[in-house]
Parts: C-alpha cells; sequence; structure tokens
C-alpha cells in the first residue's frame, strides 16, 4: 500500500468514500455531500496550506483518505479524521494509513504539537483505532468524543 498526497484525480474516488452509507453514519455530519459541494471544496482544499490529505492506494485504487485541518483557535494543533472503504474494513488497512499518516504528517509539519480527533459515541471501531495510536480522550459530550494526541508523546 502507497500513501500518497491527495491531487486532482482522487476527487472522485474521495467523493465516493466520503459518501458511503456507513461514512455517513459514523460522520459528525451525516448528510450526503453533493459533487458539487465536494468538487469545489477539494479542489479548494488541495494546495491550503492550513490541509493535508494522503490517499492510500494499492495498485492505483484508492481504499481510503486521511486528512489532517488546522484547527483556528490553536496555532499548533491539527484535526484527523479518517475513511477507509467499507469494502477493506476489518483488514487492518484504517491502522496503516493512521500509523503511517500521522509519521508522514509530523515529518511535513515540523511545528504541529498535537493533533486533535472528534468521534461520535457509537463509532466504536473508530475509538479504538484512535486509541491503539495512542490518542488519548480529553473531553466528551452527549454525541462525540474528542480524543488527543502530543507529538512524541505515549
Amino acid at each position: 500500500m502507497k500513501l500518497i498526497k491527495a491531487n486532482k484525480s482522487h476527487i472522485k474516488d474521495i467523493w465516493f468514500l466520503r459518501n458511503e452509507p456507513l461514512t455517513r453514519k459514523m460522520s459528525l455530519n451525516s448528510e450526503p455531500i453533493s459533487w458539487e459541494e465536494h468538487n469545489n471544496w477539494l479542489k479548494k482544499n488541495l494546495n491550503n496550506k492550513d490541509m493535508i490529505i494522503y490517499v492510500a492506494e494499492i495498485d492505483k485504487n484508492s481504499l481510503g483518505y486521511l486528512r489532517f485541518e488546522k484547527k483556528i483557535s490553536e496555532q499548533e494543533t491539527y484535526f484527523v479524521s479518517i475513511s477507509i472503504s467499507s469494502k477493506y474494513h476489518g483488514s487492518g488497512y484504517g491502522t496503516y494509513l493512521l500509523h503511517n499518516g500521522i509519521i508522514k504528517f509530523f515529518e511535513e509539519k515540523k511545528n504541529i504539537n498535537k493533533l486533535i480527533a472528534v468521534i461520535k459515541k457509537d463509532n466504536l471501531k473508530s475509538k479504538k483505532l484512535f486509541l491503539r495510536q495512542n490518542f488519548k480522550k480529553e473531553s466528551e459530550t452527549e454525541y462525540e468524543i474528542t480524543y488527543g494526541l502530543k507529538r512524541g508523546k505515549d
């Protein structure tokens, strides 16, 4: 599996991944994403210095993506989110993508010290995935849990 920065050739693949029924169900915003909305959003953000999107590929087929987006209120903090195609759930690719994506992100963004993941309470697989990567629970609301990971911390 390869982990590469998203580019224009990934627009359609990422749109499909973002709109998979389970992805929508587990997303903080569960509404489907229109092609126009997605296309505009991704084109705008491919060159956004405050967002990095990595795509996991096998034989040039996209199987998931990992997005890092700067948290405006905290200069050294980024949000992280992940999506894996449902046909690859349980394969270990999510663990590979998150683990290696974090390493790659911290190598690229040397001044960033913290990552935040906000996960729906009923998204058990994502909670386990982030906990296995040493994210720690920071806060909780009625519907979601926030996990944090500090650079170089266990």
